[in-house]
């Protein structure tokens, strides 16, 4: 489009000159023949005037047009940098998320005694403690427990509505705490996953 313009605006110029030195251009020999300077300069100020003035114009023009376009790379650009960021934080969030650790409990049956599997699911835990609520006493405690390892712990065969907490940090020393009830043979979690451990229970 640009070239196009570029080439519009050369034959004007061209078709312009051409038709003013048809129909004037005697008269500007003569007034050169004759030495006649004021006149002459006044012709040719009047000649060169429209053909300043169309340059000029096509030259605004053509600069409002790269302005325009550099506008557009520009907010390209803005929309490009902003959904880098938004995969940059999504990024961080997962890796985060990756490094919080996440255990999970099942059970195994020994006539009256019932064997429970705490295993780590998610990033490396330490300084894991696990507590009877019910009771408020510790029952287990482990420096701690990298991802996929796992420890047991035994019960008696008891009722419903027993809680039982695993509180632990994560590899940035955050405080989790994650909480079952477990009894005949079966745990519910109540969590529903890792919680911020601020208050001792």
């Amino acid at each position: 489009m640009k070239s196009i313009n570029l080439r519009v605006i050369v034959a004007l110029t061209i078709f312009y000159i051409v038709v003013i030195l048809f129909f004037r251009g005697n008269d500007a020999l003569e007034l050169l023949r004759t030495g006649n300077l004021n006149e002459l300069g006044d012709f040719l100020a009047g000649f060169f005037t429209p053909l300043a003035f169309g340059w000029l114009v096509y030259g605004y023009l053509l600069q409002s047009k790269e302005l325009r376009l550099q506008r557009e790379e520009l907010s390209l650009a803005r929309n490009q940098l902003g959904k880098q960021t938004e995969l940059l934080q999504e990024q961080v969030t997962a890796d985060l998320r990756d490094t919080i650790p996440h255990l999970t409990l099942r059970i195994v049956s020994l006539r009256d005694w019932w064997e429970w599997v705490i295993e780590n699911k998610g990033g490396n835990a330490k300084n894991i403690e696990l507590w009877h609520l019910n009771e408020k006493q510790m029952l287990e405690e482990m420096n701690s427990l990298a991802r996929y390892q796992s420890f047991q712990f035994t019960a008696t065969r008891i009722g419903s509505g027993h809680l039982y907490e695993a509180r632990f940090l994560s590899e940035r020393s955050e405080r989790f705490r994650q909480c079952w009830e477990i009894g005949e043979g079966k745990s519910k979690e109540i969590t529903h996953g890792p919680e911020p451990l601020t208050t001792e229970k």
